[in-house]
């Protein structure tokens, strides 16, 4: 009744008026009503597009790790091919051609290893080369990388194109050369061990790129301090990560087995250069990885002129295991506005291991002497090493990202009200997930032991429950490589004339 009883009855003018601006009022009402639920729809239809991509990929690596667990290495190999639209051969045998996918590196390394312990060492490499395209670019490109992974952050980090790691880059060229050197081709092997040298060398540079991108990224923000190296950023952080403080990582960025194998394969050449290469690489492995008896035996016999001078070594490198894999880690972050100080979910990659103290069981038996695997290197510290080295950078682009949520969230809590705010705070924490890919297949651990040929061509290892007898049928020098991905399962093992 209000729009009579405001004028005289008579006055129809006004009243016309006054109905207008009703009419008006209200088709304003509706059209922000229209435009909040459209864009409440918008915002969900994301919601389920983000979290369609995670459930999937999530339902691909548990599809993956089931293969692996039951030793089906060609069903994961067929598995991480299907993620490239590569369609299951209608014939055995058959399989479709390999093609470099940028979008699917990782698809490549877990496909190239899987294939790998299948035995299909043609088809691994193919998957390994496709995959080092992509480093290739990767470290021609660090920089505009790490800008558009500053860039993704601000939405959700794992949309941007993943970057293989170092430590994933190396393992490329380390398994590679294993490949080659075991088909008795030296040459090809050699250039994958220079590469992984060339890698681990550049690694540091990489890091620090990518980190210097990320600072100036919070430098161009509101507030310059949002990075790693403010004190109060970095407390609030390290809090939600108590274990790194008892991380022991190396003291600089190396993959040992890969190191271990290029220095091996050099001191085996007679050409003074590798070897002087050899001892040089033997040098930093004991200044990174401490005593351990086969890397002394190596020296001392390199430093007297001939690494192994009989001809009669037997090398054992036993990966056991799987390594550590990346784990989102939620918690609240509080960010000032400039207005209001606004509570945003933060979520950050955290390292959980996976090793199987089954594996802590391992035995070579040769010529009626027992000898117990000696650890050599742990993959989990070096992911630790390399993950210090990429925490800052991390940090950095996360809370640049935090900051440009809260200030979102603020600015539609001020301008829609408590439910417009609620509404946006749940969207944000929604879109908000840490980058927890990576090569899932990494092993454990490695242990290295030199023994003495004495004649017997067999050699029994005892690795978590399972037997195995080895038989050395070629004369001279080997080396045996055993890979025991679960105590059950039989390991692989590639055995090298050197």
């Amino acid at each position: 009744m209000w729009g009579i009883s405001s004028w005289p009855v008579g006055d129809s003018t006004k009243r016309s008026d006054h109905v207008m601006f009703a009419s008006q009022e209200l088709g304003e009402r509706m059209n922000t009503r229209f435009l909040a639920a459209a864009r409440a729809a918008a915002a969900g239809a994301v919601l389920l597009v983000l979290a369609g991509c995670a459930g999937q990929q999530a339902k691909r690596n548990a599809e993956l790790d089931v293969a692996l667990e039951a030793g089906s290495y060609r069903d994961a190999a067929l598995i991480a091919e299907s993620r490239m639209d590569l369609e299951p051969p209608a014939v055995e045998g058959d399989l479709p051609e390999i093609t470099y996918q940028p979008k699917q590196v990782l698809a490549h390394l877990e496909a190239g290893e899987a294939w790998r312990l299948a035995g299909d060492t043609e088809r691994a490499v193919q998957h390994f080369d496709a995959a080092e395209s992509a480093l290739g670019d990767t470290d021609e490109n660090v920089g505009g990388r790490a800008a558009g992974k500053v860039g993704a952050a601000l939405v959700n980090e794992t949309l941007a194109t993943y970057v293989p790691s170092p430590a994933e880059a190396v393992l490329i060229n380390y398994y590679k050369a294993l490949i080659f050197w075991g088909n008795g081709e030296a040459d090809l092997a050699r250039v994958e061990l220079n590469r992984a040298d060339d890698r681990t060398r550049r690694a540091v540079e990489r890091y620090t790129k990518e980190i210097e991108k990320a600072q100036g990224e919070a430098a161009k923000g509101k507030n310059p301090n949002q990075t790693y190296d403010n004190p109060e950023v970095a407390g609030n952080i390290n809090s939600h990560f108590p274990e790194m403080a008892q991380w022991a990582p190396y003291a600089e960025f190396v993959v040992p087995p890969a190191t271990y194998l290029q220095a091996l394969f050099l001191a085996n050449s007679d050409v003074p250069s590798d070897m002087e290469k050899a001892n040089e690489l033997y040098q930093r492995l004991g200044g990174i990885v401490g005593e351990h008896q086969a890397l002394t035996q190596d020296r001392g016999s390199l430093e007297a002129g001939d690494i192994c001078p009989e001809d009669d070594c037997i090398w054992v490198m036993v990966e056991r295991s799987r390594g550590p894999q990346l784990v989102e880690r939620k918690f609240s972050y509080p960010v000032f506005t400039g207005s209001s100080l606004v509570q945003v979910q933060m979520a950050l990659p955290a390292l959980a291991p996976r090793f199987d103290p089954v594996f802590q069981d391992c035995l070579i038996k040769y010529e009626g002497i027992d000898q117990a695997c000696d650890p050599f290197a742990s993959m989990e510290r070096v992911i630790q090493t390399e993950f210090q080295k990429r925490f800052p950078g991390i940090v950095t682009r996360s809370v640049v990202s935090a900051a440009a949520k809260a200030i979102a969230q603020d600015q539609v809590a001020q301008n829609a009200g408590l439910f417009g705010g609620l509404l946006a705070a749940v969207i944000t924490d929604s879109i908000t997930t840490a980058d927890v890919r990576m090569w899932r297949s990494l092993p454990g651990d490695f242990t290295l032991n030199r023994l003495r040929r004495n004649g017997s061509s067999e050699l029994q290892l005892h690795v978590g429950s399972q037997q195995l007898q080895l038989v050395l049928d070629k004369p001279g020098s080997q080396l045996v490589h055993v890979t025991a991905l679960m105590p059950h399962l039989p390991p692989v093992v590639t055995i090298v004339s050197i």
